[in-house]
């Protein structure tokens, strides 16, 4: 069955029923090909000083081909880019009449989802009312399979990777797996309507919870909840640019403010901010326990307020 989610009683933003499934077929025919960067990867769990909650590392070779562009160069322009003309294999759906749905060329997880814009909007912008009811309509179309994350990283300090506005999608905390992985805000009975703060994280952020009956209308008051407080503690107007990390389930979304995408040779964007690392090789792996982990994962947003 498809799956339609209306905004404002006219955009309607519908998806096929077996969606997943027909991301999973053509996930495994593009990495047979070599289209796709993906090999299984074990994770590396931490405990660590500061965090209640653990590390996840894992070494994905694909992370070292993986382009992170820096905020001047040509490829994050309008004219360049990965997602200004999708390769038709990649394409999964068109997401109402203003996003692309397709697969992801560099993967940690099978699969991993990219929704990306139609027409270029930088990566700087925040998210506008189409772009979160997008991202819900696709989240509410997969989740049925599997549960997902979306990811959105705003700006070059917040360790995004190209300049064309896009959210990242993975599969994430299937309770039937033992093996679970569980972030932060993961299991914590969070206000709805009011943002609060996590104990375990050593630097700012804020999150609030998302009600089993939520509608478009709600994930995006939620968002711009936590937007504001994150526009307050940046120091930042409505009308600047600032960077951030928002993650969202289908139960919670949090956003963590930037200072820079990294530091001593090690990025992070919103997933590593949460202990989800994903790293090249062995080498960098250890830099992270060199460089203190929780310590680093706070040079790159804003330190706690004492």
């Amino acid at each position: 069955m498809d799956t339609t989610i209306v905004l404002r009683g006219s955009t309607k933003f519908t998806l096929p029923g077996d969606l997943f499934e027909s991301a999973m077929d053509r996930f495994d025919s593009l990495v047979e090909t070599g289209e796709i960067l993906y090999s299984p990867s074990e994770p590396d769990r931490i405990e660590h000083d500061g965090f209640e909650v653990i590390f996840e590392f894992r070494i994905v070779p694909a992370m070292g081909s993986k382009p992170l562009l820096a905020a001047d160069d040509p490829g994050r322009s309008q004219a360049q880019g990965p997602f200004v003309n999708p390769d038709p294999a990649f394409v999964l759906a068109n997401v109402g009449t203003d996003h692309v749905l397709e697969l992801n060329k560099f993967c940690v997880f099978r699969p991993m989802l990219i929704l990306h814009t139609h027409k270029y909007v930088p990566q700087e912008d925040d998210l506008d009312a189409s772009d979160l009811a997008a991202a819900w309509a696709t989240l509410a179309t997969i989740n049925v399979e599997v549960p997902h994350i979306a990811l959105y990283n705003c700006g070059v300090d917040s360790g995004s990777s190209q300049g064309h506005k896009h959210l990242q999608l993975w599969p994430h905390l299937n309770l039937k797996d033992k093996k679970a992985f569980y972030l932060p805000p993961d299991g914590k009975d969070l206000p709805f309507d009011t943002p609060t703060v996590l104990p375990d994280l050593p630097y700012q952020h804020w999150v609030v919870g998302i009600p089993r009956s939520a509608k478009p209308v709600d994930i995006i008051e939620s968002y711009y909840l936590l937007l504001r407080k994150t526009r307050e503690a940046l120091g930042k107007e409505d009308d600047e640019a600032a960077a951030y990390n928002l993650l969202f389930t289908a139960v919670w979304m949090i956003i963590i403010p930037r200072t820079q995408k990294g530091c001593k040779g090690l990025n992070a964007n919103g997933a590593g901010m949460l202990g989800l690392v994903w790293v090249k090789d062995a080498e960098e792996r250890e830099e992270w326990t060199k460089h203190g982990m929780t310590e680093h994962l706070t040079r790159l947003g804003l330190p706690v307020e004492k």
